[in-house]
């Protein structure tokens, strides 16, 4: 897909969503797993994603595949659940397509969730701030964006005052390693990446934060250790076992996720 292309299907889609999507202010988009952090507000409408004009759409187990519009705390808010991966055969351009329609109806603030593997010292079930994260992905949605625009500084792409702040009360914070996947990782890979920096990973989030960062939004960013990584001991991890710690982490998502939201509103 080039831009051009992605341009005009987004305009085919904001046809779609401008009569419903008014007063919108933040998007939380909600990996494997954690739909049930939705359920902090009080639902208006639900929108699946095969409802709008070439939205791609989600094919991976623990991504229902839909937006529900709700309002929390006097606000508007859109919560994604579930996404599409580049590990599915989608173009950079489609993985951001949802973030980007929804900055075009007025979005201003992002808070991106997943499920991860810890590689720091975490505790399956923790629930960690992303501080920065590491692009192994091997490929960015900016390709090809006309120039200069393409050429984004990386530096605070997470809200630090967000960060700062969910310091101050304790929240751990890492550093999000994204790679394509579908494979786990090799215990040999996550060496690597822990001599890199890294003390999350997963194969999601990235392309997202990227994009969010060229279209000028606040980004947040959550992971959810729901195993520890390859070769650093534990069970071999499986798709349906995050699935399944995940659901059991989405009351403690639920609670960061309302703390950033009522710290946003109150800035």
């Amino acid at each position: 897909m080039d831009w051009k292309s992605f341009e005009n299907r987004l305009e085919c889609s904001l046809e779609s969503l401008k009569d419903v999507a008014s007063g919108v202010t933040t998007l939380i988009v909600l990996g494997s797993g954690l739909f049930e952090v939705a359920r902090l507000g009080e639902e208006e409408k639900s929108i699946p994603f095969e409802d709008i004009p070439y939205h791609p759409k989600s094919f991976v187990q623990g991504h229902p595949g839909k937006y529900v519009i709700s309002r929390f705390g006097g606000e508007r808010v859109v919560f994604s659940l579930g996404r599409v991966h580049l590990y599915e055969g989608y173009h950079p351009l489609e993985v951001v397509y949802g973030l980007t329609l929804w900055a075009r109806l007025g979005v201003k603030r992002v808070i991106l969730t997943n499920a991860s593997g810890g590689i720091g010292e975490y505790e399956v079930g923790d629930v960690v701030l992303i501080e920065d994260h590491i692009n192994h992905q091997g490929t960015s949605p900016l390709i090809g964006c006309p120039l200069p625009a393409r050429f984004v500084p990386m530096i605070d792409v997470y809200d630090q005052d967000v960060i700062t702040y969910l310091q101050s009360i304790g929240v751990k914070t890492g550093v999000y390693a994204g790679v394509l996947g579908p494979q786990y990782e090799t215990p040999a890979e996550i060496r690597s990446l822990k001599i890199l920096g890294a003390t999350l990973v997963g194969m999601s989030t990235v392309q997202e934060a990227i994009m969010a960062k060229f279209l000028g939004l606040k980004v947040c960013g959550f992971s959810l250790v729901t195993n520890r990584a390859a070769g650093l001991g534990g069970h071999i991890p499986n798709h349906q076992s995050v699935l399944d710690i995940a659901s059991q982490g989405a009351k403690r998502m639920r609670e960061l996720v309302t703390k950033v939201l009522e710290y946003w509103k109150e800035k």
